[in-house]
């Protein structure tokens, strides 16, 4: 018997082709195995960047990701509501416009650039104090 005849018994032997077949013909399958490859990709990326499952960053993270949430969940009621509108791009400008004209029109854009200036000027007097302590020029 050749080697060749012996890896495929073993093949054969050791690999169940039947239940193979059987797994991918479930039909949970078809979600199961994105979700599985999502979870060994983000595991993957974790070990890789250590600092990517830290509190802080995921913060950072949905903060950034909150406006793409709303704009995907208003597209996702426009597509179940039996609408198929793609234009994404101009809904957010429609929707930033919007925003900045209501804001505007009931004079809170003024309040929150007052309350952004005061919170950046804080920001630069504590690292300023903060320098002013680490160098010791006190």
């Amino acid at each position: 018997m050749s080697i060749g005849n012996s890896l495929v018994r073993a093949r054969y032997r050791l690999i169940p082709d039947q239940a193979i077949g059987d797994l991918l013909s479930k039909p949970w399958i078809e979600t199961a195995i994105p979700t599985v490859l999502l979870l060994l990709i983000a595991a993957v990326l974790g070990v890789l960047s250590p600092g990517l499952f830290e509190p802080g960053n995921l913060s950072d993270t949905g903060r950034q990701w909150g406006e793409v949430g709303l704009l995907a969940l208003g597209m996702m009621v426009v597509v179940l509501c039996g609408g198929i509108d793609l234009s994404v791009g101009s809904i957010y400008g429609l929707a930033t416009f919007a925003t900045v004209a209501a804001l505007t029109a009931t004079r809170c854009l003024h309040f929150l650039h007052e309350r952004f200036c005061r919170a950046l000027a804080r920001r630069q007097r504590a690292q300023s104090f903060e320098r002013v302590l680490e160098f010791g020029l006190v």
